[in-house]
């Protein structure tokens, strides 16, 4: 059976990894599988799943090194589910123990590249070591992707882009980069001026000033000079019982405010929403 794990898993993990995890899987008869891109999370695991005691799910998109370190928190939490069951945290301290557990073999043998051990061990040797999504492994990992292609060959991480950049995402949707708030990004949606929240090296696409639409350049000037009379004004900046509209149109009145979040009523429906402060809207409100 470990010749089976070795054949099936050749394309996707180091060579000099693939007898230790054969072996692994094969004691538990793991079953494996390779999934689409999934925006949410890397892998998973999964006891007891459509008749197999255990199945690991990977991302088949992830360069060897990801999907190696990948596969190795998820057989973590195998190993995790056998001693313990379900009595202990998913990722609480049996799972980090386990975890680091289950890479020193990897570690020892460097079967990792020096950069990516250096930051797994200094990972690892935390009293916390979280769900392994750090920013640090993340950007190690990234450094070992495959050269990208067509547009996405112009690609950027968002940290690396000034503050008022207009980018695109993968969806192909416009923003512009505002501040940042703890470890994320808070951007503009150009279209609509709702409030995203982006991973600092979220993959995305500068837009050159000399690309810019005209609603790209009202939400860059709403937010440069926040108190003017721009066409564009910022939800948060409209009293209590005033009036806007919505950037596709849709009046609105401010109800209330409380912290970062502002509720308005819905003067076409009359429901009332909550939207981020921040949110831009148009400021020619005089009408109502």
């Amino acid at each position: 059976m470990s010749q089976l794990y070795t054949d099936f898993l050749a394309p996707y993990i180091p060579q000099s990894a693939l007898t230790m995890v054969a072996e692994q899987l094969a004691k538990y008869k793991v079953r494996v599988v390779i999934t689409n891109p999934r925006k949410s999370k890397h892998g998973d695991y999964r006891a007891h799943h459509r008749g197999h005691r255990h199945q690991i799910s990977i991302n088949g998109n992830l360069n060897s090194y990801a999907f190696l370190e990948t596969l190795l928190h998820e057989y973590a939490h195998l190993l995790v589910n056998e001693q313990y069951g379900r009595r202990v945290q998913s990722h609480g301290i049996e799972w980090q123990d386990m975890y680091r557990q289950v890479l020193q073999p990897y570690l020892a043998a460097n079967v990792f590249p020096a950069d990516v051990a250096a930051v797994i061990q200094h990972h690892t040797q935390k009293t916390t070591i979280g769900a392994c999504n750090s920013p640090e492994m993340t950007k190690v990992f990234k450094q070992y992707d495959p050269p990208k292609q067509g547009e996405q060959a112009l690609s950027v991480a968002l940290e690396t882009l000034p503050y008022h950049t207009c980018f695109k995402n993968k969806d192909n949707k416009v923003f512009v980069k505002y501040q940042l708030k703890r470890t994320k990004y808070i951007c503009i949606e150009a279209s609509t001026g709702y409030v995203w929240t982006f991973n600092a090296l979220a993959d995305v696409v500068p837009i050159a000033p000399d690309k810019q639409t005209q609603d790209m350049l009202d939400v860059l000037t709403a937010l440069q000079t926040p108190n003017s009379n721009n066409r564009f004004v910022k939800l948060g900046s409209i009293n209590v019982n005033g009036y806007c509209k919505s950037l596709d149109g849709i009046p609105k009145q401010v109800i209330n405010k409380i912290g970062e979040k502002v509720t308005y009523k819905n003067l076409i429906n009359h429901q009332l929403y909550m939207q981020h402060q921040l949110t831009l809207v148009m400021s020619d409100y005089n009408s109502y």
